[in-house]
C-alpha cells in the first residue's frame, strides 16, 4: 500500500542525518546531466539533495548502486551504507555530485556518507522514455545535456546483429554476454550495445535476462537502465541498457518460433535431457518416434516437462562415453503454438556419465587440452575444495576428484549454481572448456546447466601420492597434466624458502633440487606453520592453476597438523632462529564437519597460560564459549553440542571457531547442517 508523503516520514537504517550539511539545496534530477563547455558538470562536488523514485536497485559489496528518476531525469546513487529497496519507493537523497569519467552521480565522500530517506513505497514506476538507436548512441548531444543518463529506457522495435561468441541466435545468459541491436534485421547501423547484469548482488533487483531467446529475424523491444559500456572512453562511445528482469526483454508479436533443441544433457546412464526455445506440444514432444539416436540405442520413453521446456529420452541401453558425441536427431514436433519444427533437428552430447579421467585425458602427449573439448558432460565426483571457503577467491568454483583413480583424476567446475561442501558427492552437467594461459590449457567444467548434490559427508578422497618431478616441468608437461586439479601429497619434500607463518615456500627433493614446486599461500588457516630452509615436511594439497608464473601450483587447504590438516613436519632445520616448537602451535578442523549436533575441535598451545575457545556467528556475535581457563603446554580437544550460551539449539549455518593464547589467536569456519 502507498504510504503518504505526508506522514511522518521514515528513517531508514541507511539514513545518515536528518540535518543537510551547509550549501546542500534541492535540485532537479535532469539539471544535474547538463555540463558546461568543457563537459564538467556545474554542480560538480557540490551537496545537493534530489528525490525520485526507485528504477532499480544494484548492491556491489558493502556499496549502494540505485537508481531513481523523477520528471527531468535519471541519476545513479552510489556510495555506503548498502541501500536494499524495492523499484517504485520515493527516496530523498543528499550527497556529493560527482563527476566520474563522463557520468554524473550522486555519491559518498570521506566526510558526507549518503543519506536516504523513504518518502513513500509502492509508486509506479515511471514510463520508460522511447529512443532509437541512434538516439542512444548520441546521448553526448553538442547542447551540453545527457538526457538518457541513469533513465529508464525502451528502444524497438530493433533486432539482433550479433550477440556473445558471434552467434546471432541463442540464450541470452551471462553477465559479461551483450548484443548489438539494430532498426532493421539487415541493417549494421544505428547499433547500439546492451549488456545483462547477473543477479550477484544481495538485493536481487536486477536479474539476468536468463534463458530469453536471441533471433536474429524477430522484432522485440528492450527496457532497461541507460548506463555507460565504456567508462574511460571520450564522449563518442554510446550507452548499454542494463535490463531490470525476464519481461524488460519483449519479443514482439508476428514472430512465431520454431521449436529447436538448444542444450542436450544425461542425468543418468540410460538417459538425455534435451531443452527447447520454446514451449512444446506435450503430445508431439512424448511421442518417442520423433527422436532417434546416432548409435542407434532404442528410445524406450520421452516425458515432457513444460516449466523447463525439455524432454527426458529413457534409452534402452546405457549410453557409454565416447569421443564421438551422440546425436540425437528429432523432427515432427510442434510448439505449444503448433508451430511445426523446421525439418530434422539434430544435437549432440557425450551421453552417460562420464569419468573425470575420460574428460582430463588429453589429445596427445604434446596437446594437453582435452579430447572432449566444448562437448557437453556429465560427470559425477566428490568435491575435495572450494575457492570461497579455505581459498579465498573472485573465481567462484570447486574442485571434485575421482576417488581410487590416480591419473587425471581431478578437474575443477567454475561458477557453479551454488557452492557445495568438501566431502559432497556432486553430479554435474556442464561444458568443457580449456582455459589458456602460456601455453598451459586447463581444463575445466563451465556453463553448467545441471548439478545436485548426491551425498553429503562421503570419506574424504585419499591424496594421490607423488614426488616433484611429477608436478614440475614445461607448462604443459605430459607428466603433470596427469595430476591437473587433483588432490596430491608430496612426502619428505625439504623446503628451500623461509618465510614467516602462512607465507608461500618452495619445496624439492633436497636442499639442492633440482625439481622445484611452489607450494601457495592462500588458505585461511595461515599460522600453524613458518616454513624454514632445510625442513623436513609432507605436503598435501590441489594441484592448481595460477594466473601468474610459475603456473601450476600446490595448494594446501589449511596449514595444520593431520589428520585434518595438510602440513606435516616431519623434523625442524636446527635453526637458533626459529623456535623449535613452533610446529607445536595448531587448531584443527572440527570432525565431522558438516556435523548435528556434536562436533570435537582438537588444537594445540605452546605457551602455558589464559586460553580460550569461543565460537561466533559469521557477523561476529558470539555463540557459545567452548574453553576459558588456565592451559598446560601442549594438545587438548574440546567438544560441541551445537547449542548456544543459553542452551539453544543454533540454526543451520557457517560458525568462526577461534583460539586465543599467549601464542596468538587462530581461527577456522564448520558448518552446522540440520
Amino acid at each position: 500500500m502507498k504510504t503518504s508523503a505526508k506522514t511522518p516520514r521514515l528513517a531508514l537504517a541507511v539514513a545518515i542525518a536528518a540535518l543537510l550539511p551547509a550549501g546542500a539545496h534541492a535540485v532537479d534530477i535532469g539539471t544535474l546531466h547538463c555540463n558546461d563547455v568543457n563537459g564538467v558538470p556545474l554542480q560538480n562536488n557540490q551537496v545537493v539533495t534530489v528525490r525520485g523514485i526507485t528504477t532499480g536497485t544494484y548492491p556491489t559489496g558493502t556499496a549502494t548502486r540505485l537508481f531513481i528518476q523523477d520528471a527531468t531525469g535519471g541519476i545513479n546513487i552510489f556510495g555506503t551504507p548498502q541501500y536494499c529497496g524495492a523499484m517504485g519507493e520515493e527516496l530523498e537523497v543528499t550527497g556529493t555530485v560527482i563527476h566520474f569519467n563522463g557520468l554524473v552521480e550522486l555519491s559518498s565522500t570521506a566526510t558526507l556518507p549518503l543519506s536516504v530517506t523513504l518518502l513513500s513505497s509502492g509508486n509506479p514506476q515511471p514510463a520508460p522514455v522511447v529512443q532509437t538507436p541512434l538516439q542512444m548512441n548520441n546521448s553526448y548531444q553538442g547542447d551540453n545535456c545527457e538526457p538518457n543518463e541513469s533513465r529508464l529506457v525502451r528502444v524497438g522495435p530493433v533486432y539482433v546483429r550479433t550477440a556473445t561468441g558471434g552467434v546471432p541466435t541463442g540464450t541470452y545468459s551471462a553477465q559479461t554476454n551483450y548484443m548489438l541491436i539494430s532498426t532493421g534485421p539487415d541493417s549494421l547501423t544505428n547499433n547500439c550495445i546492451m549488456r545483462v547484469v547477473q543477479t550477484t548482488n544481495p538485493c536481487g533487483i536486477l536479474n539476468p535476462v536468463v534463458g530469453q531467446p536471441i533471433i536474429a529475424s524477430c522484432a522485440f523491444n528492450v527496457t532497461g537502465i541507460v548506463q555507460q559500456f565504456d567508462s574511460t572512453a571520450p564522449h563518442t562511445t554510446g550507452y548499454q541498457l542494463t535490463p531490470r528482469a525476464p519481461a524488460d526483454l519483449q519479443i514482439l508479436p508476428g514472430c512465431v518460433l520454431a521449436p529447436a533443441p538448444v542444450i542436450a544433457y544425461s542425468l543418468a546412464t540410460n538417459n538425455i535431457r534435451i531443452g527447447f526455445n520454446v514451449e512444446l506440444n506435450a503430445a508431439d514432444a512424448q511421442t518417442t518416434s520423433h527422436y532417434s539416436l546416432s548409435t542407434f540405442q532404442v528410445i524406450t520413453a520421452a516425458v515432457y516437462d513444460n516449466t523447463s521446456k525439455s524432454v527426458t529420452l529413457t534409452i534402452g541401453t546405457p549410453l557409454v562415453p565416447s569421443v564421438t558425441p551422440h546425436v540425437v536427431s528429432m523432427s515432427g514436433i510442434r510448439s505449444n503454438l503448433l508451430v511445426a519444427m523446421d525439418g530434422v533437428q539434430t544435437i549432440d552430447l557425450i551421453g552417460g556419465i562420464s569419468t573425470i579421467p575420460f574428460i582430463q585425458t588429453p589429445v596427445s602427449p604434446t596437446n594437453d587440452r582435452s579430447r572432449v573439448e566444448n562437448q557437453q558432460v556429465t560427470l559425477r565426483g566428490i568435491v575435495t575444495e572450494t575457492t570461497l571457503v579455505d581459498f579465498p577467491s573472485t573465481i567462484a568454483g570447486f574442485y571434485m576428484q575421482q576417488a581410487g583413480t590416480t591419473d587425471y583424476a581431478g578437474i575443477f567446475v567454475f561458477t557453479p549454481p551454488f557452492m557445495p561442501n568438501r566431502g559432497d558427492d556432486v553430479l554435474v552437467s556442464g561444458q568443457v572448456v580449456e582455459f589458456l594461459s602460456g601455453t598451459e590449457y586447463w581444463t575445466e567444467i563451465s556453463s553448467i546447466d545441471h548439478m545436485q548434490v548426491v551425498a553429503t559427508g562421503q570419506p574424504p578422497v585419499t591424496p594421490i601420492n607423488v614426488v616433484p618431478a611429477n608436478l614440475t616441468g614445461v607448462e604443459n608437461d605430459a607428466d603433470a597434466e596427469r595430476f591437473e586439479s587433483s588432490l596430491v601429497k608430496l612426502s619428505g619434500v625439504t623446503t628451500l624458502t623461509t618465510a614467516s607463518f602462512g607465507e608461500p615456500f618452495e619445496v624439492a627433493a633436497g636442499l639442492a633440487g633440482p625439481d622445484v614446486v611452489p607450494v601457495d599461500d592462500l588458505a585461511i588457516e595461515e599460522s600453524a606453520y613458518a616454513p624454514w630452509r632445510g625442513d623436513v615436511v609432507d605436503v598435501i594439497g590441489i594441484v592448481r592453476f595460477s594466473a601468474s608464473p610459475p603456473l601450476r601450483r600446490l595448494q594446501p587447504r589449511n596449514w595444520s597438523e593431520p589428520p585434518t590438516g595438510d602440513i606435516h613436519v616431519i623434523s625442524k632445520t636446527n635453526t637458533s632462529d626459529v623456535p623449535p616448537s613452533v610446529v607445536r602451535r595448531f587448531l584443527a578442523q572440527n570432525e565431522p564437519n558438516p556435523f548435528n549436533p556434536m562436533t570435537r575441535i582438537s588444537y594445540a598451545i605452546e605457551i602455558p597460560g589464559r586460553a580460550s575457545l569461543r565460537v561466533y556467528d559469521l557477523q561476529g556475535r558470539l555463540v557459545a564459549t567452548l574453553l576459558d581457563a588456565d592451559a598446560k603446554a601442549g594438545p587438548g580437544f574440546v567438544e560441541w553440542n551445537g547449542r548456544d550460551s543459553h542452551g539453544r539449539q543454533v540454526p543451520t549455518g557457517v560458525y568462526v571457531y577461534r583460539l586465543t593464547s599467549a601464542d596468538g589467536e587462530l581461527s577456522r569456519k564448520m558448518v552446522m547442517l540440520k
